[in-house]
C-alpha cells in the first residue's frame, strides 16, 4: 500500500514532532529524499506528489521546501512570523531607481558593487546579465 501525499505530510509532521528535544530540534528540520521515498513507499517522487504533500503540510502548519543541497527542509510556518522583516524600499533605492530609469549601466555598476562587497567574485556569465537566458 502506498500512502497518499496527504498521509505522507501527516507522517512527516509526526516524525518531526516525535523528535522532541533531541539533537537540537526546534521549529525546523531536514530530511533526505531517501527518507521521503521510504515514508511514501515510492521509488520515484513525482512533482504532483510533492506539491500535494506540500499543500497538505501547509494546511496543518508546516512548510516543506526542496533544498539546494538535496533533500527537503521543513519548518513550522508560524516560526517565520518571528523572523526580521526587511523591505527593499529602504535598502535598494538606488537599484530600483536604476531599473525604473532603464539605466542598465548604473544598475550593473550597483550589482557589481554589491557582489564585490557581499558575494564571491562574479563569473563572466553572471556579470554580463545572461546567466538566466
Amino acid at each position: 500500500m502506498k500512502p497518499s501525499p496527504e498521509d505522507v505530510a501527516v507522517m512527516l509532521v509526526a516524525m518531526v514532532r516525535r523528535v522532541g528535544g533531541r539533537r537540537g530540534a526546534g521549529s525546523r528540520w531536514r530530511f533526505s529524499e531517501k527518507t521521503l521515498r521510504r515514508v511514501s513507499g515510492r521509488m520515484l517522487l513525482r512533482e504532483a506528489f510533492i506539491e500535494a504533500m506540500q499543500e497538505e503540510a501547509a494546511t496543518i502548519g508546516y512548510t516543506i521546501i526542496p533544498l539546494p543541497i538535496g533533500g527537503y527542509g521543513m519548518i513550522e510556518t508560524t516560526a517565520v512570523g518571528s523572523w526580521p522583516l526587511i523591505a527593499g524600499r529602504e535598502r535598494l533605492q538606488e537599484e530600483v531607481a536604476a531599473l525604473e530609469a532603464n539605466d542598465e549601466a548604473r544598475f550593473r555598476a550597483l550589482i557589481n558593487a554589491a557582489r564585490a562587497e557581499y558575494l564571491t567574485p562574479a563569473t563572466d556569465a553572471e556579470s554580463d546579465g545572461d546567466a538566466d537566458e
